[in-house]
């Protein structure tokens, strides 16, 4: 028998859908719809939210991270699709009019910075009209860049405490904005093993305290790149509100390093978000911030506290 085609000329896939219930549905899909759009219409059959899914086809995970549509997840006709939920409410989805502020968490502890230490970084955007703006804020100073998409055009404003500003408006060569809203909107992996976390867990005893003083310091090596945050660097931080925070690696750029007259050139790397605490709502708490080195002062992984704020 010839296999039934849609209107796209892809193949039309009859599946079978079973939650943890035990309860089984019928889903007929084109193989090459979305992944994200047929995950909407299993939330519909077993009620699991789309961004929370687990897939399992002969008891092996299919992998929904990197598949676009369907055909990409190598799913065939007639297949039996188990679908549980992923253990953790993912990160929230990105308004279309938005504020995301940073703030170093030195700030809250007291500790001393440099001057050219960015203390707060404050991005507001407009998805629907393509502008971004990003400030970076600093001890005396701030730069502020406007980028507009649409018109492929940036406008940057850098100052100094001591020599003052200037202005440039440039050709825009790449779209900050959509790599950004693609990041956010990616699938994050949840870090569950403790040797691999940023953040400890919140002492509540005596020796879980003498556990975590005791435990190897991670932090950076100047012949290497830094892949964990030096825990004593700062005491206090990288530590979790709670034990119902959940943690996510994540790829989200900020700007260019800030200030590239102090960073060797080589040295010089984009500012990057390598890491999200996330409440138990998937809303962000804290952030791991890579691209913050400078001098002895400061380390190339910095911790920050972070805020979403709908602007619609």
């Amino acid at each position: 028998m010839a296999t039934a085609t849609c209107d796209d000329g892809k193949a039309e896939l009859q599946l079978e859908v079973c939650g943890l219930s035990g309860s089984f549905h019928a889903l007929s899909v084109c193989s090459g719809t979305s992944v994200e759009r047929v995950c909407f219409s299993i939330q519909s059959l077993v009620g699991i939210p789309a961004r929370s899914q687990v897939w399992l086809v002969n008891n092996e995970e299919v992998p929904l991270q990197q598949a676009t549509t369907l055909v990409d997840t190598n799913i065939c006709d007639g297949d039996r699709i188990t679908v549980v939920h992923a253990g953790f409410e993912p990160l929230v989805p990105l308004p279309d009019f938005f504020e995301l502020t940073l703030t170093s968490v030195r700030e809250r502890f007291g500790r001393r910075y440099s001057t050219a230490f960015v203390i707060v970084y404050k991005i507001e955007a407009n998805i629907p009209e393509g502008r971004m703006i990003i400030e970076p804020w600093r001890k005396n100073d701030h730069d502020r860049t406007v980028y507009d998409c649409k018109a492929g055009i940036v406008e940057s404003m850098t100052s100094h405490y001591m020599c003052g500003e200037s202005t440039a408006e440039t050709p825009l060569a790449d779209d900050p904005l959509s790599a950004f809203a693609a990041s956010w909107a990616a699938p994050c992996t949840r870090v569950t093993e403790d040797s691999e976390r940023f953040w400890r867990w919140p002492v509540v005893s005596d020796s879980d305290s003498d556990a975590y003083e005791a435990a190897p310091d991670r932090g950076r090596d100047d012949d290497k790149p830094q892949l964990y945050p030096k825990r004593h660097a700062v005491p206090g931080w990288f530590v979790a509100p709670s034990e119902d925070c959940t943690e996510v690696m994540v790829d989200l750029p900020i700007v260019p390093a800030t200030r590239r007259h102090i960073v060797p050139a080589t040295r010089r790397q984009n500012v990057s978000i390598r890491r999200l605490l996330l409440d138990a709502e998937g809303r962000p708490l804290r952030a791991a911030v890579q691209g913050c080195k400078i001098g002895c002062l400061h380390e190339d992984i910095e911790e920050y506290d972070i805020k979403l704020q709908n602007l619609s």
